[in-house]
C-alpha cells in the first residue's frame, strides 16, 4: 500500500482512533496478517483477536487493555443516545436478576455460621399416615443419640415463650431450650463469655444460665461487655448471663431466630407442668446432628432409617407407622415440608428475571447491530489500512463490555433499591429477624459475572458480523443502502425472539396475578373485618392451670361488658395458624393399614369462640360455661369431619377417642368449615375441644380474639385496659386485625406476583422498544424505496399498513413460539396457584392480545413517520 493511499484512508477515521492506533496499524496489524496467511477464516479471527495478546508481556497487556477501554469510552460518549439506551436496558435486566439472586442467597444459599456445615444434618420423623417431616419425641431422640454409630454427636432444641424482666421494660420474646451438646455439635463459639455445655444439662432446674443472641445484646443491653455475670428474670425466675452468641448466629432456622439460649433442663422451670412432654408420645424436639468422620450422607441416612425401624419394633404403641430419616441441615433451615415450595418459587422468579435479562441482551445485540451498520465504513477503512479482523472484533467487544459493566453497576443500585422497597413493604408483624438480604461478596460476584457474560455473548455477534463485511463493497457504498453489516433478517429474528421471551414472562405473570385475585376472593370461613387478635402468656407470671382459667374468665367477662366489644373468646390456635395434630379413633371406622388411628388437627377454644369468629354452628350446640373440668368431655367438629367419619349424617352424640387420653369426647355440635392453615387448602377435617376442660397447660401463648362493633384496630387498647385491672404485668404481643392477618398470609404470593408482573412488564417494554428500533432503522434504510412507492401512487395508509403489518407478522411469529414454551413452563406452577389452572384460557388469550396491542403501537410510530415523507425531497436527496 502506498503512503499516499495510507494517509488518505487514515484521514477517513475518527481523530481519536488515528491518535491511538495509527502506528499500530502500520506495524502490528501487518505482522499479524503475515503470520495468519494460510489459516482458515475462523483460525485467522481467533489468532487476530487473542493470538497477538498471548505473545505480549503482562505490562503490554495492561497497556493495550487501557488503550482499548479509553477509546471505547470516548466513542460511547460521542453517541449518548445509544449509550444511555444500552446501559438502561442492561441495568433493568441485571438489576432484576441481582435482586432475586440476593433474596435466594439470603434464604437458600447463605451458609450458617457454623463449623463445616456440610457435615451437619437434621433428623426428622416420617409418618406414613401423614406424609411429611415432623420432630422427634424426647425418648426417641435419646435412644438415637446413644445408639447411632454414624453420628458423632446429636443435639435437641425447641422454642419456648419467655418474658424478660430487668434492664429495661418487660419484653415478650422467644428462647431456645438446647441440650448441652448443641453448641459443640454446631461448632459455635461465644463472642463474649461462654456457650452452654454438657455440665449445664445434667439435672432439672440445676443451671439457671442463659446465652444472649448478639442481636438482643446490642438492642436491649447496648453491647455492654460487662453484661456477662449479671442477672435477668425470665418468666419470673433469675437467670445468670454467661455469654453472648456470635454476630451472625441465630440458631439453625433461616427465617426465624431466638433471642436467648437456655439449657434444656431448665425448660420445666420456665414452663411448669410440662412433664407430660417426656417420653415417646409428644414429638416436639428439633434435632441437629454431625456425621462421624469418614461417614457419607447415604451411610448416615441408611443407619438412621434402621434406628427408626428398631424403635418402631421396640415401642409399637408410639412408633408404629413412623420412621426416622435425615436431611442436610441446609435444607432444614426452612421447614423441610415447605423447602421445595421455596425452591420452586425461587426457580420461577429466577426464570422470569432470566427472561428479562435475555430480552435486554437481545435489545443490546440489536442496538449493536444497528451501530455496527452505521460504522461499517469506519471498519472497512481500518481493514483496508491493515487492521486484522480479530483486532476489530476485540475493540468492538471492549465497547460492549464497557456498556455491560456500566449497566451492571447501575443494576446493583436498582437491586439495592428493590431490596429496600420489598423489606419496607412487608407486614409489620413479619420481622424475620434472622433474615438479612444484603449485597454481599457473592451477590457482587454474581452481578459482575452476568455483566461480563452479557457483554461478551451479545457483543461478540455484532462485532464478528461487522468484521466480516466486504471491504471493497462497503467503501463503494454511498451510505444510503443497507450494508452487509446491517443484516435485517438477523435483526428481525432477534425481535421475534424478544417477543417470544416476553410472552413467556407475561404468561407466568398473568397466571400469578389471576391466582392472587382468586385468593383474595376466597372466603376464609370467619369474619375478618370486625375482629382483632392478640396474644398473652400466663406462664411467665407463675400461673398454674386453675389460676390461669380464672384469669381467662375474668378477662372475658370484663371485655364483654364494654360497649365497643360485640364478643370475645380465647383459643390455643390462631386463624390460619393450623391446629395441634392428634391421633383419634372412631367407632366403626378402620384406620389406614399400619396406622394407629386417624390424624386430625384440633384447637381448644372458650365459649363464645364461634360467635366471635362468626362461624355458624350448623347442627347441635356451642360450648358453654357448663363444659368444665369433671363434666362430660365434649367436642365440636367441622362439616368435613362429619361427612368423612359419619356420612349418614348422625355425627351428633358420637364419640371420638384421642390416643392416650383417659376420656372420650362426645360430639355436641357441627361448625361450618373454614380455612385452618392456608387460603388455598382443600376442605380438611378439624375439631374443637372446650378450653375450660383442659387439664394440661398450653406451652404457647393463648390467643385473645375480640369482635368489635366498629373499627377493630381499637380492640388492643380496650383489651390492655381490661388486663391492667386484672394483672398489669401481663403484656399483649402480636396485636393484629384478622384483615391484616389475611394480608400477611397473602404477602408472599402478592409480592411474588407483583415482582413477576413488574419483570414481565419490563420484558414487554424492552420488546416494544426493540420492535420500534428495528422498524425505525428499517424505515431510515428504505427511505428512497418508500419515496419511490409514494411517487408511484402509494397512499400514506398503504405505507403505514406495510410497516405495521411487518411488525405484527414478527409479533405473531414470536407469540406463537412463546405460547408453546409458556404452556410448558406454566405446568410447573401448580402448587403456587390458587384456584387457577396452568392452562388458564383467559391468561393464554389475553397475554398475546396485550402484546399485539403494544406491538401495533410500537410499529405505528415509525410507520406514521414514513407516511409523512415528502417523495420529491426523498428522491432528490
Amino acid at each position: 500500500m502506498s503512503s499516499r493511499l495510507y494517509r488518505a484512508l487514515l484521514r477517513l477515521l475518527p481523530f481519536d482512533f488515528r491518535r491511538e492506533y495509527g502506528e499500530e496499524m502500520a506495524g502490528v496489524f501487518d505482522e499479524q496478517h503475515r503470520d495468519a496467511r494460510g489459516m482458515s477464516a475462523s483460525a485467522r479471527l481467533w489468532t487476530g483477536t487473542f493470538g497477538g495478546m498471548l505473545r505480549l508481556a503482562p505490562r503490554e497487556h495492561l497497556a493495550m487493555l487501557r488503550q482499548d477501554v479509553a477509546y471505547a469510552i470516548r466513542v460511547l460518549r460521542r453517541s449518548p443516545a445509544f449509550t444511555i439506551s444500552a446501559i438502561l436496558a442492561l441495568a433493568l435486566g441485571i438489576g432484576a436478576n441481582t435482586a432475586v439472586f440476593s433474596l435466594a442467597n439470603a434464604v437458600l444459599l447463605n451458609p450458617l455460621p457454623v463449623a463445616d456445615p456440610s457435615r451437619l444434618v437434621s433428623v426428622q420423623t416420617l409418618d406414613r399416615q401423614n406424609p411429611g417431616y415432623s420432630p422427634l419425641s424426647t425418648d426417641n431422640f435419646r435412644d438415637l443419640r446413644d445408639r447411632s454409630e454414624t453420628l458423632s454427636g446429636a443435639a435437641a432444641y425447641t422454642f419456648l415463650p419467655v418474658r424478660i424482666l430487668g434492664n429495661g421494660e418487660p419484653q415478650e420474646t422467644f428462647a431456645q431450650a438446647v441440650t448441652g451438646t448443641y453448641f459443640d455439635v454446631l461448632g459455635v463459639r461465644a463472642a463474649l463469655g461462654r456457650t452452654l455445655g454438657p455440665h449445664d444439662d445434667r439435672a432439672k432446674g440445676a443451671s439457671p444460665v442463659v446465652v444472649l443472641s448478639h442481636r438482643i445484646w446490642a438492642d436491649r443491653f447496648g453491647s455492654n461487655p460487662s453484661v456477662v455475670g449479671s442477672t435477668i428474670r425470665l418468666n419470673g425466675h433469675p437467670f445468670t448471663i454467661v455469654g453472648v452468641a456470635p454476630p451472625r448466629f441465630n440458631g439453625t432456622f433461616g427465617l426465624f431466630g431466638p433471642d436467648l439460649f437456655v439449657p434444656f433442663m431448665m425448660y420445666d422451670t420456665l414452663v411448669p407442668g410440662t412433664e407430660w412432654f417426656e417420653g415417646r408420645r409428644i414429638r416436639w424436639l428439633n434435632i441437629v446432628a454431625r456425621m462421624a468422620p469418614g461417614v457419607s450422607f447415604e451411610q448416615a441416612r441408611a443407619d438412621t432409617v434402621v434406628q427408626g425401624d428398631r424403635l418402631a419394633k421396640e415401642f409399637p404403641q408410639f412408633n408404629t407407622g413412623r420412621g426416622l430419616t435425615i436431611v442436610p441441615l441446609a435444607q432444614a433451615t426452612i421447614n423441610p415440608d415447605r423447602h421445595d415450595t421455596f425452591v420452586r418459587a425461587g426457580w420461577m422468579l429466577a426464570a422470569v428475571v432470566g427472561v428479562v435479562l435475555l430480552v435486554a441482551c437481545v435489545n443490546l445485540a440489536n442496538l449493536l447491530l444497528a451501530r455496527a451498520a452505521s460504522r461499517s465504513r469506519e471498519v472497512a477503512v481500518r481493514l483496508a489500512l491493515g487492521a486484522s479482523r480479530g483486532r476489530i472484533v476485540r475493540q468492538l467487544v471492549t465497547e460492549s463490555l464497557v456498556v455491560a459493566l456500566a449497566g451492571g453497576a447501575l443494576g446493583l443500585f436498582l437491586a439495592w433499591w428493590t431490596q429496600q422497597w420489598l423489606w419496607s413493604a412487608r407486614p409489620a408483624n413479619l420481622q424475620l429477624a434472622a433474615f438479612s438480604p444484603t449485597l454481599d461478596g457473592r451477590v457482587l460476584l454474581f452481578t459482575f459475572g452476568i455483566s461480563l457474560v452479557a457483554g461478551l455473548a451479545f457483543g461478540l455477534l455484532p462485532a464478528v458480523q461487522v468484521s466480516r463485511s466486504a471491504v471493497n463493497t462497503t467503501l463503494k457504498e454511498t451510505g444510503r443502502t443497507p450494508s452487509a453489516a446491517s443484516r435485517p433478517k438477523l435483526r428481525a429474528a432477534l425481535v421475534v425472539s424478544e417477543v417470544a421471551l416476553s410472552i413467556v414472562a407475561l404468561t407466568v405473570a398473568g397466571l400469578l396475578l389471576r391466582s392472587l385475585l382468586e385468593a383474595q376472593r376466597i372466603d376464609p370461613g370467619f369474619d375478618v373485618d370486625r375482629t382483632a387478635m392478640m396474644f398473652y402468656n400466663t406462664r411467665g407470671g407463675g400461673y398454674d392451670v386453675p389460676r390461669a382459667r380464672v384469669l381467662h374468665q375474668r378477662l372475658l367477662e370484663r371485655l364483654r361488658v364494654d360497649r365497643g366489644v360485640r364478643s370475645a373468646a380465647l383459643a390455643t390456635r390462631t386463624p390460619l395458624g393450623g391446629g395441634e395434630a392428634h391421633t383419634i379413633n372412631v367407632a366403626g371406622r378402620t384406620p389406614p393399614p399400619g396406622a394407629l388411628g386417624f390424624l386430625v388437627e384440633m384447637a381448644a377454644v372458650s365459649p363464645g369462640y364461634f360467635a366471635t369468629m362468626s362461624i355458624p354452628i350448623v347442627s347441635g350446640r356451642d360450648f358453654d360455661e357448663s363444659d368444665r373440668p369433671g363434666s362430660r368431655r365434649v367436642a365440636i367438629i367441622n362439616e368435613t369431619m362429619a361427612k368423612r367419619f359419619w356420612p349418614a349424617g348422625n355425627a351428633i352424640g358420637q364419640r371420638i377417642q384421642q390416643r392416650n387420653a383417659p376420656h372420650a369426647l362426645e360430639v355436641v355440635g357441627i361448625a361450618r368449615d373454614s380455612k385452618y392453615l392456608t387460603l388455598g387448602e382443600d376442605p380438611t377435617p378439624f375439631f374443637y375441644i372446650a378450653l375450660w376442660q383442659q387439664e394440661t397447660p398450653s406451652v404457647t401463648p393463648v390467643a385473645l380474639l375480640v369482635s368489635t362493633t366498629g373499627d377493630p384496630s381499637g380492640a388492643a387498647a380496650i383489651a390492655r385496659g381490661a388486663m391492667r385491672e386484672i394483672d398489669p404485668e401481663i403484656p399483649f404481643t402480636n396485636v393484629a386485625t384478622l384483615r391484616s392477618l389475611i394480608d400477611q398470609t397473602l404477602w408472599a404470593p402478592r409480592t411474588i406476583a407483583l415482582l413477576v408482573a413488574a419483570f414481565g412488564g419490563l420484558a414487554l417494554l424492552l420488546a416494544a422498544i426493540g420492535l420500534y428500533g428495528v422498524l425505525a432503522y428499517t424505515v431510515s434504510q428504505r427511505t428512497q424505496e418508500i419515496g419511490l412507492r409514494m411517487a408511484l401512487g402509494a397512499a400514506p395508509r398503504d405505507i403505514v399498513g406495510m410497516i405495521v403489518g411487518r411488525g405484527l407478522i414478527w409479533t405473531a411469529a414470536g407469540a406463537a413460539a412463546g405460547l408453546a414454551v409458556a404452556v410448558i413452563a406454566a405446568s410447573g406452577l401448580g402448587s403456587l396457584l390458587y384456584g387457577v389452572r396452568p392452562s388458564d384460557p383467559i391468561t393464554l388469550v389475553s397475554v398475546p392480545l396485550l402484546l399485539g396491542a403494544v406491538a401495533a403501537i410500537a410499529s405505528y410510530v415509525p410507520a406514521r413517520r414514513a407516511a409523512r415523507l415528502d417523495p420529491s425531497l426523498t428522491l432528490r436527496s
